[in-house]
């Protein structure tokens, strides 16, 4: 069981600095504070994290955050949560290439929140699939794509269930070639969009 502090910007586990190989599993990780993250993967790549329960209940957090040039990384088997405002149930970001997230359950209840983002010019070729995802936040987002190109969002079980502005899978921002296929996705409440697609080809 890892329980990280309440300090803001906390991290349940934080792989950094070009490390790899390593395995996070089977672990329970709760974090509770502003800009905390469940698992945070920054600089490095070939990491695994999978088989863990992780709940993060502070605003803007991450169940699992991969970011800046983070490459060829699996998140998958995963029970993620967050609560709060604009969080991320797992994110893909800034210049992180062939990273893959599959078979793992999201739940987000914040609003504005995330259960898959993918953002970032250099953010390519990653593999978003087989995940059960949830949101009942107002303005939430099962999965989303900004600023970002070549990903693939597949195979996936998706329900939004806030009660203005859900959007199922969400392509945004000048984001090219992104193939969106075989998923199932749920929308209720006002103004619920399936897929959204804006200033994207």
């Amino acid at each position: 069981i890892v329980q990280s502090s309440t300090q803001a910007n906390s991290y349940g586990v934080y792989i950094f600095a070009n490390a790899t190989n390593n395995i996070i599993f089977n672990n329970t990780i709760t974090t509770s504070a502003g800009n905390d993250f469940g698992a945070y993967i920054l600089s490095s790549s070939n990491n695994s994290v999978y088989n863990n329960t992780i709940t993060t209940s502070g605003s803007g957090g991450s169940g699992v955050a991969i970011r800046t040039s983070s490459d060829y990384n699996s998140v998958y088997g995963n029970n993620i949560t967050t609560s709060s405002d604009s969080a991320y149930g797992a994110d893909i970001q800034t210049n992180s290439k062939s990273n893959l997230l599959y078979n793992n359950t999201i739940t987000t209840s914040g609003g504005d929140g995330y259960g898959a983002y993918i953002a970032g010019s250099g953010s390519e070729y990653n593999l978003v699939y087989n995940n059960t995802i949830t949101t009942s936040g107002d303005g939430g987002y099962g999965a989303a794509i900004q600023t970002s190109s070549n990903n693939s969002i597949y195979a996936n079980e998706i329900t939004t269930n806030g009660s203005i502005n859900g959007y199922g899978i969400s392509i945004l921002s000048s984001s090219r070639n992104n193939l969106v296929y075989n998923n199932t996705i749920t929308t209720s409440g006002l103004q619920g969009f399936a897929l959204y697609i804006s200033s994207s080809y």
